[in-house]
């Protein structure tokens, strides 16, 4: 509680984070992860690592001659063109890995979760239909990880995918390919990605400013926020999940509520 005497008034960081609450609705979700989510983050040294052990199952000193190689030799672009071919074309080649704390457990962040859900609000017409509604979802919104992904509480950002038992993720490297056409020639791309298979499951808290959106508003925007995915390569469908449960709580001055259906504000629940 803010306190005072004759001549100041002193607010602290509790009274700032109760107020935040007070103004916000909560939505507590529940997911499992339907296709695997891919990385997207370039390897550093460490990732490169991780792909040789993991994936090309070379140990000791045949994986630090491979890591090298593949950091010297292969990682970036190479021109391909044949030998008597006209147009010019090149290989873009690389290994994209998740982020990882000390302990080497990957995690994703608030902000790919943020992002899906503010996709989701506009692909279904939210920030048209209702003024005020982007602000109060983007800049006056908030992802942590909550439940058995918050792994690191001095870290809620983190976002830890975890397996049926709540243990830590178990990653693999998948290769993608796909090609560009650019007025300097073709370009070819190759990647392996680490990815985190389907059946894992992620957990988040989403708080946005108000009580603007219906029961139906959430129920659309969350269907939707389903298909959008999460990570890296979704155009060929990766990064899909599912929300197992989520449950909505109104902050006790969101008094903004939404007349439209009076069940509005009722957890919300939702099965695979």
């Amino acid at each position: 509680m803010a306190k005072k005497d004759n001549t100041k008034v002193i607010i602290t960081l509790e009274d700032l984070q109760r107020s935040y609450q007070e103004i916000t609705t909560l939505l507590r979700c529940e997911c499992r992860i339907t296709t695997d989510i891919v990385a997207g983050q370039p390897a550093d040294e460490k990732g490169v690592q991780a792909f040789v052990k993991h994936h090309l199952h070379l140990t000791g000193q045949e994986a630090e001659n491979a890591v090298r190689r593949i950091l010297r030799e292969e990682i970036g672009e190479s021109d391909v063109t044949p030998e008597l071919g006209e147009i010019q074309e090149r290989e873009s080649y690389g290994v994209c890995c998740f982020r990882r704390d000390a302990q080497g457990r990957p995690w994703l962040g608030c902000w790919q979760a943020k992002a899906n859900i503010k996709q989701a609000a506009s692909r279904t017409g939210l920030f048209q239909q209702k003024k005020g509604v982007k602000g109060d979802m983007a800049e006056g919104g908030q992802v942590v990880a909550y439940g058995a992904s918050l792994l690191d509480p001095q870290h809620p950002e983190r976002i830890y995918p975890v397996n049926a038992q709540g243990g830590p993720a178990t990653t693999t490297f998948k290769e993608f390919m796909g090609r560009v056409h650019s007025p300097k020639g073709d370009v070819s791309i190759v990647h392996h990605s680490e990815c985190i298979p389907f059946d894992h499951f992620f957990f988040f808290e989403y708080r946005y400013i108000g009580a603007k959106l219906s029961q139906q508003n959430l129920k659309d925007m969350l269907a939707v926020s389903m298909q959008c995915g999460l990570g890296s390569v979704r155009s060929l469908e990766m990064g899909k999940f599912v929300y197992l449960k989520v449950e909505m709580e109104d902050g006790k001055r969101t008094s903004n509520k939404s007349k439209e259906e009076p069940e509005a504000r009722e957890a919300l629940a939702a099965t695979a």
